[in-house]
């Protein structure tokens, strides 16, 4: 997967926040952070994306159903 098709996934799957954990590990992976996160800003989704450290952990905020309403 490249830069564009990580960006196309993320499309698809449409999250409130994206979080990037899959680079520099992974063979199959065919793009920099650098070039992923260029991707990211020329579509404009730096606010949707979150890249995590390798080794750090991701706290995720949960609405309640009233704010789905």
């Amino acid at each position: 997967m490249d830069a564009k098709k990580g960006l196309e996934m993320f499309s698809v799957v449409n999250p409130k926040t994206g979080i990037a954990i899959h680079y520099n590990d992974y063979d199959v992976i065919k793009s920099t952070l650098d070039e992923f996160q260029a991707e990211v800003r020329n579509v404009e989704l730096e606010e949707k994306v979150y890249y995590l450290p390798h080794g750090e952990t991701y706290n995720f905020q949960i609405s309640s159903l009233k704010d789905h309403h």
